[in-house]
C-alpha cells in the first residue's frame, strides 16, 4: 500500500485466533472444527477435560470452548480449572438448555450458549469474548479490573462476575 508522500507502509497479517474446542461428541466436533476452520481459526481439539488440561505446550488459546457433556469430569468442574490456569477466554455450551447457565458463569466462563446454535451466531459470540477477556487482561495489567484506579484487583478477578 502506497501512502501519501511515497512511503510504503507494509500491513502484515493478523494471527487466527487459537482455540481450544473440549467437546466428546464426535459429530458435534467435526462440525465446529470444520465451521471454525473455515472461519479461519486455528483450533486444537481435546475429547476430554482431562486432555484439555494436558494441552499440547506452546499452543496458548485466546479462547477455550467447553462442552459442560464430558465423559471424565464435569465440564463445570473443567471451567473452574481453567479460568484459574488459563490466560485467555473460557466459554461453555450444553445441550441441557439454559439451566445451566448460572452455574457455569459462576464458576468463571465468560459466556454460555446452548447447543445447538448456528455458526455465526456462535463465533460472533466467541470473537466478542475474546474481547471482553482482553479488555480484563487489559483492566487487569494496571491492577484496576475496571474498577476506580485506586480499588486493587485480586488475582484472576474478572469484570462483573
Amino acid at each position: 500500500m502506497l501512502r501519501p508522500g511515497g512511503t510504503v507502509l507494509t500491513l502484515l497479517p493478523t494471527p487466527a485466533p487459537r482455540l481450544l474446542l473440549v467437546e466428546a461428541d464426535v459429530d458435534v466436533s467435526d462440525a465446529l472444527l470444520r465451521g471454525l476452520r473455515r472461519a479461519g481459526w486455528d483450533v486444537l481439539h481435546a475429547e476430554t477435560g482431562s486432555s484439555a488440561l494436558r494441552l499440547k505446550p506452546g499452543f496458548g488459546p485466546d479462547l477455550v470452548l467447553v462442552s459442560l457433556g464430558l465423559p471424565d469430569m464435569d465440564g463445570r468442574q473443567l471451567v473452574a480449572r481453567l479460568t484459574r490456569l488459563a490466560d485467555c477466554a473460557v466459554v461453555a455450551m450444553s445441550g441441557l438448555g439454559d439451566d445451566a447457565r448460572r452455574t457455569v458463569l459462576d464458576s468463571g466462563a465468560l459466556d454460555y450458549f446452548a447447543k445447538p446454535l448456528g455458526m455465526r451466531d456462535m463465533l460472533a459470540r466467541l470473537q466478542a469474548a475474546i474481547g471482553r477477556q482482553g479488555a480484563v487482561a487489559a483492566d487487569s495489567a494496571d491492577g484496576t479490573c475496571g474498577q476506580d484506579p485506586g480499588a486493587a484487583c485480586a488475582v484472576g478477578q474478572r469484570n462483573g462476575h
